[in-house]
């Protein structure tokens, strides 16, 4: 369909094509995945190598990505380390009290989560109650 967009002949017989006449062979779709590929990134540095068919979804250490919580360019490779610093990703807070929000915006659920411990005034100042 590619082939299509900028030319309506064919490669191999020089007939008209119009997207009517195109049917998928099977056999061949299954050969050119299970050919063996690289990254199109490897002179940059991705090892990567693999079936065309993960092609799409391999790991790769270059490819460029953006944030979708901060919208900040980092490798993709890269991404969970830092979705673990990131202000805007999503978190859940670590006393389990349902509160979910930014990283950035837990300082401020964290001093007022009502699962927070507090010291009871009426025993030994080291214990902890949850009120």
């Amino acid at each position: 369909q590619k082939w299509l967009q900028t030319c309506q002949i064919c490669p191999v017989d020089r007939e008209p094509l119009n997207k009517a006449t195109l049917t998928k062979n099977r056999p061949v779709d299954n050969m050119i995945a299970r050919l063996n590929v690289s990254c199109s990134l490897k002179r940059q540095g991705c090892d990567w190598a693999g079936h065309r068919r993960e092609y799409e979804e391999h790991p790769c250490k270059v490819r460029e990505i953006q944030c979708e919580y901060c919208e900040t360019n980092l490798r993709e490779v890269n991404l969970s380390l830092h979705h673990e610093v990131c202000g805007l990703f999503i978190i859940t807070c670590s006393r389990n009290c349902g509160w979910n929000g930014t990283r950035d915006a837990y300082s401020d659920h964290d001093s007022t989560c009502p699962l927070l411990p507090v010291i009871c005034p009426d025993c030994e100042p080291n214990m902890e109650l949850q009120c």
